[in-house]
């Protein structure tokens, strides 16, 4: 595509398909493990976590929209290019890493987008390190596993859902 053409805020992409301007790939070691981290941009910063099983590659698209911004976003752990551990980690583990992560790119304070499973560990993050949480955005999260919402009625698949008081009672 020509360049006057691109989308405002789309650059030449990389080699995994974030924008080339300003990106840094990186491995760096926390609590034993190998994670995989790209930065890329200038600004206010900003943690992408993905869903379970998906690597930093998945947020390509939205990241070449984002200007203003020093995106931040890393390979879990025995996920793309980062190391396996040798037992499952759980979420408050994982909160510990994402922590240590940020101290070693040199962040303080960020603002989090979860993305699915990854929604679950910004919360658990948030819950752990608040101060180092100044937004949190939660995208394709749920309420929990095996949980239902209060009121079956709500499983509805009828458009009074969005409009009917007794629903919400």
């Amino acid at each position: 595509m020509p360049e006057g053409d691109r989308p405002p805020g789309a650059g030449a992409r990389g080699k995994s398909g974030l924008s080339a301007a300003d990106r840094e790939e990186q491995y760096v070691t926390v609590r034993g493990l190998r994670l995989h981290v790209v930065t890329c941009g200038r600004g206010s910063p900003l943690l992408l976590i993905n869903g379970i099983g998906a690597n930093l590659d998945m947020w390509a698209p939205f990241v070449e929209h984002l200007d203003g911004r020093r995106v931040i976003l890393f390979d879990a752990p025995g996920t793309g290019k980062s190391g396996t551990p040798g037992l499952p980690l759980s979420m408050y583990q994982l909160a510990g890493v994402v922590a240590d992560l940020l101290d070693a790119v040199g962040e303080d304070a960020v603002d989090v987008l979860g993305f699915s499973y990854g929604s679950a560990l910004a919360q658990q993050f948030a819950r752990r390190h608040p101060a180092r949480v100044r937004r949190l955005v939660l995208a394709a999260a749920t309420y929990g596993i095996g949980a239902v919402p209060g009121r079956a009625s709500f499983l509805l698949a009828s458009p009074s859902r969005y409009y009917s008081e007794r629903l919400f009672r």
